[in-house]
């Protein structure tokens, strides 16, 4: 049987993926102080960058190439504990942005100390991005794999395949080639404009929201969290789903859940076949 769901509210937007590069500016930079790096690309086939705390902004261009970061910090004496780095790993250009040292807020005055990379390189590398707890977005390069602690990344523009983990951060997306999710723990992921398949392995207690894919999705498990999927040009499949919910609306090829728990599949619009488990 076909449910037709509760009233309910995913989660919004968190930044705007139109006003890209979307990092807010962050006001916490008392003290500032520029560090040029001049990008090592000679023979180089992609380009990784660690950003822990920090924040990025990274933009694939066919012009000149660029590189730089500002430090932030409350305190003068905490310029030294940060460092903007890059190291050759074969073929593949290791940039690093981190902090060796803590701080210790008096008084109740925060305290900080952290960079804002800002790189402008050639769109036609591969780019891997790793995010602890910082921010970082990322537009026009030719593929993306990611990974995203308890921060915050923007994808936009991406003409190949889109890969990403997620921890207990958000991830949002417009406009890319193909999705590759790990995993979602209890974080959250928007994606909308997915002109291939969009693949999903597992959803915890996080949400996922899917909107305008091109081809199929397939998402392996649904623990706790939800997932909102509208607008699939190809097939559906779900292989199981928890205590969460999966709605799923306008969908041109088939629907297939596989198992449900004490959760809930509400499927309309398909044009396809639905296939739920029994008394479902």
């Amino acid at each position: 049987m076909l449910r037709v769901p509760p009233a309910r509210v995913f989660a919004p937007v968190l930044l705007s993926l139109a006003a890209l590069p979307a990092l807010a500016d962050d006001d916490r930079c008392e003290h500032s102080r520029p560090i040029p790096l001049e990008p090592d690309l000679k023979g180089v086939a992609s380009i990784r960058f660690e950003i822990g705390a920090s924040e990025l902004d990274l933009r694939g261009s066919d012009g000149q190439a660029s590189l730089s970061a500002l430090a932030c910090v409350s305190d003068p004496d905490y310029f030294d504990q940060l460092r903007f780095t890059q190291e050759r790993r074969g073929d593949t250009l290791v940039i690093t942005a981190r902090r060796d040292g803590q701080s210790v807020g008096l008084f109740f005055r925060p305290t900080y100390a952290y960079l804002k990379v800002t790189a402008t390189l050639p769109r036609g590398l591969a780019y891997e991005v790793d995010v602890g707890s910082g921010e970082a977005a990322v537009r026009d390069v030719a593929s993306l794999d990611s990974q995203v602690g308890s921060g915050e990344l923007e994808v936009f523009g991406v003409a190949g395949r889109v890969a990403t983990g997620i921890g207990s951060g958000d991830f949002l997306a417009e406009d890319i080639g193909s999705l590759m999710v790990r995993s979602i723990g209890s974080g959250d992921a928007e994606v909308r404009g997915v002109k291939g398949d969009a693949r999903v392995g597992s959803i915890g207690s996080g949400d996922l929201e899917l909107h305008r894919v091109g081809g199929s999705v397939e998402i392996g498990s649904i623990g706790s969290g939800d997932a909102s999927l509208r607008g699939v040009r190809g097939d559906v499949t779900i292989g199981s789903i928890g205590s969460g919910d999966a709605d799923i609306v306008d969908v041109t090829g088939d629907v297939t859940v596989r198992s449900i728990g004490s959760g809930d599949a509400y499927v309309r619009e398909v044009r396809g076949k639905v296939s739920l488990p029994e008394g479902r």
